[in-house]
């Protein structure tokens, strides 16, 4: 089984909500569906907050989506009332896996902060448990690095 992702999106149009979501198509990763989703209706691009790397990102996405259900703004919608920084315990290898068996489908760095267009690997040996540093803060961007 391949590799996928579970992401975590914003739009500036749609202040307040995250959209949650997978893709799991060869070469197309999170950033690829965030411009697709930037070509609809929506005056604002969509960004990409964060991602997993995982196998199996359908069974991923509907444990997260099940935990978040109470912010969830419509049942057929991907759209939760929160932010980002608020829902990423729910992103956490440890409340992802149900059973040890689940274990295998996280490769070792499984989780991407999204800066400035890029992705950013986070590595094993930086991560440490919930530590959130703002590098740099202007009038364009600002620049978080969340270690989990």
């Amino acid at each position: 089984m391949s590799y996928g992702r579970v992401y975590c999106m914003t739009n500036e149009s749609l202040s307040g909500l995250c959209k949650i979501g997978h893709v799991h198509v060869p070469n197309k990763t999170s950033h690829t569906r965030a411009k697709e989703l930037s070509n609809t209706s929506i005056p604002t691009d969509f960004k990409v907050a964060y991602d997993i790397k995982i196998k199996n990102p359908s069974k991923y996405e509907r444990i997260i989506h099940n935990k978040l259900n109470e912010f969830r703004q419509n049942d057929r919608k991907e759209f939760f009332k929160c932010n980002p920084e608020d829902i990423m315990d729910y992103f956490k290898l440890e409340n992802l896996i149900t059973c040890e068996e689940d274990k295998k489908d996280f490769p070792d760095n499984y989780f991407r902060l999204h800066v400035n267009g890029e992705y950013n690997e986070i590595d094993d040996d930086v991560v440490v448990d919930d530590v959130v540093v703002d590098i740099a803060d202007n009038d364009n961007d600002k620049i978080r690095l969340i270690m989990m």
